[in-house]
């Protein structure tokens, strides 16, 4: 076999198990969303992954991966027709909602804020939008560097739809080992609401 032979090997057992990872990934993903726990954004886009993985399947004449991705991708399907938010809805309120989005409109309403909630753009869906101060609001339960680094990630997937407008977290709270990180994201122009030093 020449080397540009082996190449080719190599990368196709690459490709291989880049979709065995990612399957397991999928199905990660669909048990989440299967229970409401997962985005609506996150489920359409696993199911385009799975999509991939198909049209892979079938250009390799692997029957076997095909029928998994077409079981993956009929589940993925489900779960978005059922609907996640009704699922999540099944399971009552997180303690996200009850103890930061509750008390944060609670708060802004009686300011006289107009404010949204769970709105869907094309980043996915917004926890808090307060319309009076053109604000886009993520809520985490505790202000974690994991939860700090996540909600600043979405809240920028958020932005690109409403160029211009205030950026905020809502947390309880820091954690004193994520205040290093709450330091430079309002470096870089984002604001951190804890409510427990409000």
């Amino acid at each position: 076999m020449g080397a540009k032979g082996k190449e080719e090997l190599l990368k196709d057992i690459r490709r291989i198990l880049d979709v065995v990872h990612e399957t397991r990934l999928v199905a990660t993903i669909l048990s989440y969303g299967r229970v409401g726990c997962a985005s609506t954004g996150m489920v359409e886009g696993t199911l385009d992954m799975v999509k991939h993985h198909l049209d892979y399947a079938r250009a390799a004449n692997d029957a076997g991966l095909a029928e998994s991705c077409e079981k993956l991708k009929a589940g993925l399907e489900e779960a978005l027709a059922a609907g996640i938010e009704t699922m999540r809805s099944k399971l009552g309120p997180t303690d996200e909602t009850v103890k930061v989005e509750i008390p944060l409109a609670t708060a802004r309403e009686a300011m006289g804020h107009r404010i949204r909630r769970q709105m869907r753009c094309a980043g996915g869906v917004i926890d808090f939008f307060d319309l009076t101060a053109d604000e886009i609001i993520e809520c985490k339960l505790i202000g974690t560097g994991a939860s700090l680094g996540q909600a600043a990630g979405q809240l920028r997937r958020y932005s690109k739809s409403f160029p211009g407008t205030a950026l905020s977290i809502a947390v309880r709270y820091i954690e004193p080992d994520a205040e290093w990180l709450a330091g430079i994201l309002r470096g870089q122009g984002l604001t951190i609401i804890e409510l427990d030093q409000a």
